[in-house]
C-alpha cells in the first residue's frame, strides 16, 4: 500500500453509516478525497456554524424570555462546561 493510501485509510470511518448505501458512500468518500484542504475546512466552518445557530435556536425555543446575552451564555455552557462559562460572564462589564 502507498503512503496516500495508508493515511486515507486511518482518516476515514471503518464502518460506513447503517443510514447509507455502499455505494452512495463510495461516491461520498471519492467527493471528499477530491475536495482540497481548503474546501474541506469551509465544510467545517460552515457545519459549525450550523451547529452552533442550531442549539441557540433550541436554547430559544426552551428559554423564550432570554435576552441575546442570555442565549450567547447559556451556549458557552452547553460547549464549555459551567465552570468556563461563569469565567468568561465575570470577564463581561454588562454580566454580574
Amino acid at each position: 500500500m502507498d503512503p496516500a493510501t495508508d493515511r486515507r485509510a486511518a482518516e476515514e470511518p471503518r464502518v460506513r453509516p447503517l443510514d447509507t448505501h455502499a455505494d452512495a458512500y463510495e461516491v461520498q468518500m471519492r467527493i471528499f478525497r477530491s475536495m482540497s484542504p481548503e474546501r474541506k475546512g469551509d465544510m467545517v466552518v460552515e457545519i459549525s456554524d450550523l451547529t452552533r445557530a442550531l442549539c441557540r435556536a433550541g436554547i430559544r425555543t426552551r428559554h423564550p424570555e432570554y435576552s441575546d446575552a442570555d442565549v450567547a451564555q447559556e451556549l458557552l455552557r452547553l460547549l464549555y462546561g459551567e465552570a468556563i462559562a461563569r469565567a468568561v460572564a465575570s470577564m463581561s462589564p454588562n454580566r454580574a
